[in-house]
């Protein structure tokens, strides 16, 4: 029976997988080829352009943004990849109660003799398990990118050098034309592993959520709709504070807070000790908010609990016949 179980919620699964994960992986290589194809010094003048208005939406200080590792580590906030996560995560969670009560195989389901625990922690699994192949595949299209891609350069400007004095005079030109540079010799795929598990952390928390949601409902559309309503407003809130400075108190009740992975690398850059943090202090000792790691435990603890949630209430719950 358990085999069965198993069985038919991975084949339930594994299309979606598929479709998420090539995405994920295309798109994560295919940002490597797109960073290198900038010269580092025209993107330093593109950033020193940028208004500071708009600059207060970087989600490091700007100036960050001119090291390959921190480009590199904004892939994590693209929009593609958030939405290969919030799909597979919420999709999946939708469907593991209301899904399949509108269906009409949750009576025979629970027919059987298995626990309903049982069966909503074969769906919590499967979910979880495409949550860490989704992340595993970004850090592989990033790594595969790395390898295989080079960086284009300039040549240092042409300098007078005046060795007594220690002067060095610029004389303007270049010294020859942009040269390509293999990405692995500046980029270290190993240095992304707090982005990947702040990744794993934001879908492993969207399927708690919605797996909680589902357990509550009989409709699987209308746990999709909270869902995406949830995500919208925590989204909108995120825009709201990192907009405006007075709108900072809306940062603790929105999860994307907690979804640094472009911060957390330019972390690593300046301390390898701070990825372990669980909370970040300023230069002056003051607490500022959630380190790297607090970030981390924040996530998945609300996903952990969303979870225990969900499994009081499916195995208290009654089960309607589906219409």
């Amino acid at each position: 029976m358990m085999r069965a179980l198993w069985g038919k919620a991975i084949s339930e699964a594994r299309w979606l997988l598929l479709a998420c994960s090539s995405v994920v992986f295309l798109f994560s290589w295919m940002r490597i080829w797109l960073t290198g194809q900038v010269d580092m010094r025209r993107f330093q003048q593109i950033i020193d352009a940028i208004p500071e208005g708009l600059a207060t939406l970087s989600p490091v200080p700007i100036q960050q943004l001119a090291s390959y590792p921190v480009r590199i580590a904004v892939t994590f906030e693209e929009p593609i990849l958030f939405i290969a996560m919030t799909v597979w995560a919420i999709s999946r969670s939708s469907d593991s109660v209301s899904g399949e009560i509108g269906r009409g195989t949750m009576e025979i389901l629970a027919a059987q003799p298995t626990r309903r625990t049982t069966l909503l922690a074969i769906q919590a699994a499967v979910t979880t398990m495409g949550v860490a192949v989704l992340a595993i595949t970004a850090w592989a299209g990033i790594a595969v990118g790395i390898a295989m891609f080079s960086a284009v350069q300039s040549a240092d400007p042409l300098q007078l050098k005046i060795p007594l004095l220690g002067w060095h005079i610029p004389l303007g030109g270049v010294t020859g034309d942009p040269a390509p540079i293999p990405m692995r010799l500046l980029v270290d795929a190993e240095i992304f592993w707090p982005a990947v598990l702040n990744y794993f952390a934001f879908g492993f928390f969207l399927a708690g959520c919605g797996t909680l949601l589902s357990s509550c409902d009989r409709y699987r559309w209308r746990t999709i709709g909270l869902m995406v309503g949830f995500y919208v407003v925590e989204l909108l809130l995120e825009l709201a504070y990192a907009a405006a400075d007075k709108l900072d108190w809306l940062k603790p009740f929105t999860f994307f807070s907690a979804y640094e992975p472009t911060w957390m690398i330019s972390q690593w850059m300046t301390d390898e000790r701070s990825v372990y943090a669980l909370l970040h202090y300023d230069v002056g000792g003051q607490l500022v908010g959630l380190g790297s790691m607090g970030c981390q435990v924040m996530l998945i603890s609300l996903g952990l609990l969303a979870y225990g949630a969900s499994f009081v209430v499916f195995a208290r719950r009654d089960l309607p016949a589906p219409l």
